[in-house]
């Protein structure tokens, strides 16, 4: 079960941070309810609450029983990043922005890791309006951090 808690937080905090959306989450909660001999009533809720929009279904994963490591809910939004990035490049400032929002949460895999997190967003905003730095080196430098970081 801690495993389910693990991944509900990391759909959690992907949607409030707007990484995931609900259409993300509810195959996953579909999957437990059918593989969990007894799924927790928390998941159930969770996939019913579709429509109302991701606060409510982030409400229930709330709600969902266990423990779990932020280091690695952190590296499963990482994951979820690096294959956004993969798939449209053109999301690096929202991806800036969201490694921002992690950081000033306290949720860095590391350090180092951290120190990156607070300095992105600002490089890249320096880049974009034509003051210092590249915008393509930029996301090729966001592509290895998050790559480092990334948990599969």
């Amino acid at each position: 079960m801690d495993d389910i808690k693990e991944k509900a937080e990391s759909f959690r905090r992907g949607l409030h941070l707007g990484l995931h959306a609900v259409a993300d989450v509810i195959p996953w909660l579909d999957a437990v309810i059918d593989e969990e001999p007894e799924p927790d009533i928390a998941i159930i809720e969770a996939a019913l609450s579709g429509s109302r929009g991701p606060l409510a279904v982030a409400d229930r994963l709330a709600e969902v029983p266990g423990t779990f490591d932020r280091r690695a809910v952190t590296a499963r939004l990482i994951g979820a990043m690096v294959g956004l990035l993969r798939r449209d490049p053109s999301k690096i400032k929202a991806i800036a922005r969201w490694l921002f929002q992690l950081a000033l949460d306290g949720d860095a895999p590391d350090d180092e890791a951290e120190n990156f997190m607070w300095g992105f967003e600002d490089d890249l905003l320096l880049a974009m309006d034509g003051v210092y730095g590249d915008v393509n080196d930029l996301r090729t430098e966001l592509q290895e951090f998050l790559s480092r970081y990334e948990r599969i």
